[in-house]
């Protein structure tokens, strides 16, 4: 409960973002449509069309099927030339644009790239200034050359404050650039190192979202030589085209849901052959340039997301910690989608505060979703590394089994030989083991056996290598022990194990050990003779008695 009640404010949250616009100085504008693209400019300002002036209900230019047009802008009060104000073109979508101010023969003009772009501000901006102020009553033409109908927002503000607020958006875009770009370079790289391909369509699909982010914001165009590509429409299709197709797939491999949701799999591989269909149909200017072709790409955007969330959705409550890990990094990027796919269905300019949620929420998504593969590649690793372990210790005792053993043993044989260093050898028996299980069962001498190898382990140094040798006869290797500490640390196993009874079934069971002690001076060379001459310091300790520690 305390989850969903967490996850549920954190939505909360994103969406308060979307739902809040900034507060602006914007100076309140009548703006109007005169004519089509093809409308002499002399006449546009020489006044002869403003009779078919169409006042608009909103300050916001929505390019026309010929992709551009006139428009005039008013205001019903007088602007001081201070402070200097500008008149504002939101989102020019790569286009030209041109405004003749009053009292001015030539236009200024500004653009995306080349010679007309305004270097002192984003691309997304067409900025003009009123040096002179502006008065009810005059004029301000405006002359757009599109080559996307989105709609543009128009507004007059503080150039001043236009300043600020511009500087601050350039910093949070390099920032979601930049950290999209280092998610991008990071799954790409460990996808080509682990050899793992949800990394790498991770990793592409996080690509293509940059690329298309900084084509909304005309930023991929100031990059060296891409200018020429300004304009092209296929351009930006072919970006989010590529982002939703590799996401789509990243997604079903890593919801798994082929395997969990079969039929919702089904679903998604379905649009993602609609989204082949939409950037082929784009090719086509027959079809490409039509705005239900638009639409189509982007419900499937919508839907696709929706199909990806329910998946989580059943995962998650089946307490899959995957899916629970996506709706967490998805859910946002949900929200953002379906409201930028509304604004652009309806005709609206994008929503000040959503230029930056939705390219965060791709932030998001990256981050959660690199440490949500890193945390599935533990949990292999682990699982892993359990069955590796599995493999390497004795079942009843926990300890190296004889396999192991000899590799450990062999391992510490060749560093102590490299370093001249001395490997000592303990060879450890039970004393009267079959007695004991002849009087007390298989399940008392079992329980003996565990007992001796967890007092063993207590005294073992840091290093030392403890394994079971085969039934009651276990192995310790000493790395970097000489004869007389190798003596002491057998005496004082030799007493862990025989100074109190062990414990099973209501009985008490006295148990000794013998021990027989050699060195291996000479790394893999002498380490199986020394092998040898611990087993018979060993038999020695078995005929003198038993329950003592020999050396050879």
């Amino acid at each position: 409960m305390g989850n969903l009640r967490a996850f549920l404010l954190f939505l909360l949250g994103w969406w308060a973002i979307i739902a809040v616009a900034a507060a602006s100085s914007d100076v309140p504008i009548t703006l109007s449509r005169i004519g089509d693209l093809d409308v002499p400019a002399a006449e546009v300002v020489a006044g002869r069309h403003d009779a078919n002036a169409i006042a608009l209900h909103a300050p916001i230019i929505q390019p026309t099927a010929r992709v551009g047009g006139w428009w005039r802008v008013d205001v019903a009060r007088d602007l001081p030339a201070v402070p200097l104000q500008a008149l504002v073109i939101d989102a020019p979508n790569h286009t030209e644009t041109s405004v003749w101010l009053p009292g001015r023969l030539a236009p200024q003009v500004r653009a995306t790239t080349g010679a007309d772009a305004d270097p002192s501000f984003g691309p997304r901006l067409a900025v003009f200034e009123l040096p002179d102020g502006l008065r009810a009553g005059q004029h301000v033409y405006v002359h757009l050359q599109a080559t996307a109908r989105y709609p543009d927002a128009v507004r007059i503000m503080d150039a001043r404050a236009l300043r600020m607020r511009d500087r601050r958006d350039m910093q949070l875009n390099t920032l979601i650039a930049g950290t999209l770009l280092a998610l991008t370079l990071v799954g790409i790289g460990m996808g080509l190192m682990l050899r793992e391909s949800d990394f790498l369509l991770l990793g592409f699909g996080l690509a293509f979202a940059l690329g298309f982010l900084l084509d909304s914001t005309a930023e991929l165009y100031r990059l060296p030589g891409l200018a020429p590509l300004a304009g092209f429409r296929l351009v930006q299709r072919f970006l989010a085209t590529g982002a939703a197709i590799y996401m789509a797939l990243f997604v079903l491999r890593y919801l798994r849901m082929a395997e969990r949701t079969p039929l919702l799999a089904r679903m998604q591989w379905g649009m993602i052959w609609v989204y082949v269909l939409v950037a082929a149909g784009s090719c086509l200017p027959a079809i490409g340039t039509l705005p239900l072709w638009s639409l189509i790409g982007n419900l499937t955007m919508v839907v696709s997301s929706g199909i990806e969330v329910t998946s989580a959705t059943k995962g998650a409550i089946k307490g899959d910690r995957a899916s629970r890990m996506f709706l967490w990094s998805w859910a946002p990027l949900f929200v953002c989608l379906a409201f930028r796919v509304r604004e652009l269905s309806m005709g609206l300019p994008a929503n000040e505060m959503l230029q930056f949620a939705f390219p965060a929420s791709f932030v998001l998504a990256g981050v959660l979703m690199m440490i949500g593969l890193c945390d599935r590649m533990l949990t292999y690793k682990r699982e892993r590394d359990a069955s590796d372990l599995l493999a390497r210790r004795d079942p009843l005792t926990e300890v190296y089994n004889r396999r192991a053993l000899d590799e450990r043993l062999h391992a510490a044989a060749l560093e102590t030989g490299q370093n001249d260093a001395p490997l000592a050898l303990l060879f450890i028996d039970l004393d009267y083991f079959k007695r004991i299980n002849d009087e007390h069962g298989h399940d008392v001498g079992d329980e003996c056996l565990r007992e001796v190898a967890r007092r063993l382990r207590v005294i073992l140094r840091f290093g030392d290598v403890l394994g079971r040798y085969g039934g009651e006869e276990f192995v310790v290797g000493l790395p970097h022990t000489p004869l007389d500490a190798a003596r002491a640390l057998a005496e004082r196993a030799r007493h862990a194990v025989g100074s109190r009874p062990i414990a099973c079934k209501d009985i008490e069971v006295s148990v000794t050990i013998s021990i027989g002690v050699s060195m291996s001076h000479d790394g893999l060379a002498g380490f199986d003779a020394a092998i040898r001459r611990a087993d018979r310091a060993l038999y020695v300790s078995k005929r003198d008695g038993r329950d003592r520690v020999s050396a050879l």
